[in-house]
């Protein structure tokens, strides 16, 4: 849906840290008579300063940022500045990103290889305070989290798988346990931690298997992406991931994304 009512000087800022991205969709942006890049930023703790210094109508925000992925510093801006209007950006549309990061309170989504128009479109509408989600990506969402509905304008494009193994996740804290990744019962028990324990230690009350499942949820893999890069049945991915929430005291897949940025597991 096309928005025709335009907000004149309408600020924007672009956080990704593909200079080539972030250089076509300035002179797009600038070429328009009622929006202007303010400013840029090519990891997530450069986007948090320029933020909250620039203070943006709105943000255009990488989901896979390095320093500080584009959650947290979704979660930052918004607390700090919540009259900025973030809009993730991603290549993924089966990202497992993209929950978490409309419960950093983002106002849209948008593949990155949407069209110009759609990009320009999308700016001046959550400009309004509209929502912006296209449908493959609501779909995904609606598919993996409890929400029921989210605001959105439609739009196409086409699917796209998580991570090949030529651009793995980085691991920061590895756990040794026996070849066959089994694990006693006594582990099947939740998890109990304080702000002092770290992501290795809790990293300990899970199995091998149980934590190649999680890196790769954290990677935004699907089931059946973890069944093909682990050789094993989509129906013992779904109970590892069972198992996953019931030990990390998880509601779903995003809070595993979450809880393994958060303790430091992956990066």
């Amino acid at each position: 849906m096309s928005v025709d009512v335009r907000q004149p000087n309408i600020s924007v800022m672009i956080a990704d840290d593909q200079p080539l991205l972030v250089e076509g969709l300035s002179r797009i942006i600038n070429a328009e008579s009622d929006m202007t890049v303010v400013s840029t930023a090519s990891n997530g703790q450069e986007a948090i300063a320029k933020a909250l210094a620039t203070n943006p109508d709105v943000l255009l925000m990488d989901v896979r940022m390095p320093v500080v992925n584009g959650i947290e510093a979704t979660h930052i801006i918004i607390d700090r500045r919540p009259s900025i209007q973030v809009v993730g950006l991603t290549s993924y549309d089966t990202d497992a990103y993209l929950v978490a990061m409309i419960q950093a309170g983002v106002s849209g989504f948008l593949l990155k290889d949407s069209s110009a128009e759609r990009f320009i479109e999308a700016i001046r509408s959550v400009a309004l305070g509209n929502k912006v989600f296209a449908d493959n990506l609501l779909n995904y969402v609606k598919a993996n989290t409890t929400v029921e509905s989210i605001p959105y304008e439609q739009e196409t494009a086409p699917a796209a798988a998580c991570e090949t193994d030529d651009n793995p996740i980085a691991i920061t804290h590895t756990v040794e346990h026996d070849p066959d990744g089994s694990h006693s019962s006594e582990a099947d028990a939740p998890i109990e931690s304080d702000s002092s324990t770290t992501g290795s230690q809790l990293m300990k009350n899970l199995s091998k298997r149980e934590q190649q499942v999680l890196l790769l949820v954290a990677e935004g893999c699907s089931n059946a992406a973890i069944e093909e890069r682990l050789g094993i049945s989509e129906s013992t991915v779904k109970g590892h991931v069972g198992k996953l929430l019931n030990k990390l005291h998880a509601r779903d897949r995003t809070a595993l994304v979450i809880w393994a940025y958060r303790h430091g597991i992956v990066r």
